[in-house]
């Protein structure tokens, strides 16, 4: 249930994004990259997670979250040509390659890190208190 949540508030704010994006497009002739780049992205997750619900966890890079990550940087991509941003130069053109080839790095950069297995996490051992850090010797 979360997740579908989760797909409707990406879904939802991935269109009000382009809504904005194409309004200012329209009548200002200029627009916001970072929220050009994002809300498509935000609508393919929005749909992916609506779909296929908890066969979709959000937290952990399985193929299906990669493939519509890959679906949603094309769409980014497309849009981004359509404004005509990649022909502005090679850098540019390399955000592009950068938005498709992040999908496919190793898990490892998708998840986040916890306490190695057969640790027990430092919240679990003593909630709600910290332990002094004692200071390191400089060398």
């Amino acid at each position: 249930m979360k997740t579908r949540m989760l797909g409707g508030l990406c879904l939802l704010g991935g269109i009000v994004l382009e809504a904005i994006v194409w309004n200012s497009v329209i009548h200002d002739g200029h627009y916001s990259l970072k929220a050009a780049a994002i809300a498509p992205i935000l609508i393919v997750f929005g749909v992916g997670f609506l779909i296929h619900g908890e066969a979709m966890p959000p937290r952990r890079a399985t193929p299906l979250l990669r493939g519509y990550g890959i679906v949603g940087s094309l769409c980014t991509i497309a849009q981004l040509y359509y404004f005509g941003f990649f022909a502005k130069g090679p850098v540019e053109i390399a955000l592009g390659v950068f938005l498709v080839g992040i999908w496919f790095l190793p898990a490892r950069f998708f998840e986040g890190r916890g306490a190695p297995a057969g640790e027990p996490s430092p919240s679990a051992s003593s909630p709600g208190r910290s332990e002094p850090i004692s200071p390191r010797p400089i060398e």
